[in-house]
């Protein structure tokens, strides 16, 4: 098995290495252009985790390609943070636009979905604090309510799909709160 780490630039690439490290897992952080040289054996388990960083998804057009065969793999298991949530959204087809509220360096109240097998379920319901730092957002056109929490002002702040889940926001950061939980999907994956 083996968990990537994509920077996109972002020093916030380090803390959540830093997240798997105190979970017991090792990372390997590769630079978003060397995405397209990264080679998949199909005998192995894989973490792709999309960082945070600067700009709009548009600007790394040239890995959308690679991003789409990997969702396609069974042995990958993707991760989106902040750019990252955005960039897999963007892959699959949604709009990202300007946030009608930008958020840096705040918290905000996040209540844990009741997403089997992804958190906790003695958390499920709980209401939380996450940390934001965006000015972008994903438009919810092709969520239902089973796999997307949208917050009062309908953007998506996170989603599930078939081996995937995405953060707007960052479970990296010390305003998280359960930050292991948020990372704890890479363990089910990975071990079940």
């Amino acid at each position: 098995m083996k968990i990537f780490i994509v920077d996109f630039d972002d020093s916030f690439t380090y803390n959540i290495a830093s997240c798997l490290f105190h979970l017991g897992l090792q990372s390997e952080v590769i630079h978003y252009k060397t995405l397209n040289d990264l080679d998949i054996d199909s005998n192995k388990k894989y973490v792709l985790i999309y960082g945070p960083g600067p700009g709009h998804p548009d600007e790394y057009q040239e890995i959308f390609g690679k991003i789409n065969y990997l969702f396609a793999q069974t042995n990958v298991f993707s991760l989106g943070i902040c750019l990252g949530h955005q960039l897999i959204w963007r892959v699959k087809g949604a709009t990202v636009i300007r946030s009608s509220l930008p958020v840096h360096g705040r918290k905000r109240e996040f209540k844990i979905p009741k997403w089997d097998g992804f958190f906790d379920n003695t958390l499920w319901g709980k209401t939380g604090y996450v940390q934001y730092y965006n000015s972008l957002i994903v438009k919810s056109v092709l969520f239902n309510e089973t796999n997307c929490v949208v917050n009062e002002l309908g953007e998506s702040v996170a989603t599930k799909f078939l081996r995937g889940l995405t953060y707007q926001f960052h479970p990296e950061s010390i305003g998280t709160s359960f930050p292991d939980d948020y990372f704890g999907p890479i363990l089910k994956f990975l071990y079940n």
